[in-house]
């Protein structure tokens, strides 16, 4: 299920035409993080720049860019390169100009841990969100545990915002049947797919047969990820 914190955070987002600096500041503080960021690297329309939003200090923006850091940074290309959320403490820090990033990352209070999910859009457009903190390595691994499904839905909410502001459509080209957005809704408040056939009075496996295809359809990874993206776009309403 989904919390409190998570239903204030996709209110304000509701009202926003496009994401900012100001509403990922407000959802970085509701979740204790240090800082929020989205970046669009691949849109269907040409764009003067990438878009992004940020609560990174302007310093840090500064560094970041002038130190060419996009070109090495292991977070930002296995996001780009995978499609599951990446833990930066998994990153392996044996170069040192990956050592360096990381480094001053912290100086510039950026945080000591993070996450990065990958968004692929139905129309073949890639975007980055990013979440990050300073937590014990333990609480981290509690708190990321517990949150990665909010942070997901969260950063295919913020696309699908952006992407709206855009005049571009995110609908999925096949249409999802009754009963796949049946699937989908129960398992957005957190039933299991045992749970799901007991519900709707049909068969464990006929209900992963319906979250498959409507994981195909949306071209998503996972069910989580299947859920996210169709609340983001509309698909499946969270009450």
């Amino acid at each position: 299920m989904f919390d409190d914190t998570f239903l204030k955070v996709i209110d304000e987002l509701s009202v926003n035409r496009r994401p900012t600096d100001r509403f990922l500041k407000t959802m970085a503080k509701r979740y204790g993080l240090e800082n929020a960021v989205y970046f669009s690297v691949s849109l269907p329309i040409r764009l003067e720049r990438p878009y992004y939003a940020t609560t990174y200090s302007p310093h840090w923006v500064s560094h970041y860019f002038a130190e060419n850091y996009a070109r090495i940074d292991p977070a930002l290309h296995k996001t780009l390169g995978g499609i599951l959320p990446i833990d930066w403490s998994t990153i392996q820090k044996d170069d040192p100009r990956v050592r360096k990033l990381f480094g001053e990352s912290i100086e510039f209070k950026v945080g000591n841990h993070g996450l990065s999910f990958p968004i692929r859009g139905i129309v073949k457009e890639k975007a980055v969100f990013s979440v990050s903190g300073d937590l014990a390595d333990s609480e981290w691994q509690r708190y990321s545990r517990h949150y990665m499904r909010d942070f997901q839905t969260i950063g295919y909410f913020i696309h699908s915002r952006m992407m709206e502001a855009l005049g571009l459509d995110l609908s999925p080209q096949v249409p999802l049947l009754n009963r796949e957005l049946e699937c989908l809704r129960w398992s957005a408040v957190g039933k299991n797919k045992w749970e799901i056939g007991e519900i709707l009075t049909i068969s464990e496996r006929t209900v992963k047969f319906h979250l498959d295809q409507a994981r195909h359809k949306l071209n998503c990874t996972n069910v989580t990820h299947a859920v996210a993206k169709s609340i983001a776009i509309g698909l499946i309403a969270l009450d």
